[in-house]
């Protein structure tokens, strides 16, 4: 009897949710369905359990103060843990669970900020990035364009001693380049 209750409540979950796959299907599991099956769903969906806690993250963190979201990524996150032997996702949502709502707000705004950044990214290439609101006339401006976002990638990724290192580089560049600039001119 106590393995029949399981598997009636995932039958259920799934008549009542709509015919959804992907990261959607995530979402319904970990609301709603038992966690056998949402471990199996996430062993056979790696790519869509980011996508599906990213959206229960941002459900949480829109203002809604209903506990299911939280409840649910907590239910994904653990589940992740389980099929994966990784427990990255679950110290992420214990993080978001931790911070104030105007924290999770801005967590929510910058995961937003992100994803579209790599969606750009990743239908254009870096080169979108560099040419964005700037024509390169010069190679020099090619350099400093690509040292800053070294920089800036590195500090964004809170790798302080790789943007420490990086910067010194585009000091050093950008003397040697200025440098090299006025000694043309001089002589």
């Amino acid at each position: 009897m106590s393995a029949v209750l399981p598997v009636l409540s995932l039958l259920a979950a799934v008549a009542q949710a709509p015919a959804v796959d992907g990261a959607e299907r995530l979402r319904v599991l970990a609301r709603d369905g038992p966690q056998a099956a949402l471990i199996r769903e996430v062993r056979d969906r790696p790519d869509d359990v980011r996508d599906a806690l990213r959206q229960l993250l941002a459900l949480a963190g829109s203002g809604d103060t209903s506990p299911r979201p939280l409840a649910a990524a907590d239910n994904l996150a653990a589940a992740y843990a389980v099929a994966w032997r990784d427990s990255f996702l679950l110290r992420q949502v214990s993080r978001f669970r931790a911070w104030s709502p105007d924290g999770r707000r801005a967590k929510v705004a910058a995961d937003s900020l992100r994803v579209a950044g790599n969606k750009v990214l990743g239908q254009s290439g870096v080169v979108a990035a560099v040419r964005f609101r700037n024509t390169l006339k010069d190679t020099k401006d090619a350099v400093y364009i690509f040292l800053a976002i070294a920089v800036g990638l590195a500090a964004g990724v809170q790798s302080f001693a790789v943007a420490y290192v990086a910067t010194v580089i585009f000091l050093g560049v950008v003397l040697v380049l200025w440098g090299a600039v006025t000694v043309a001119v001089v002589a």
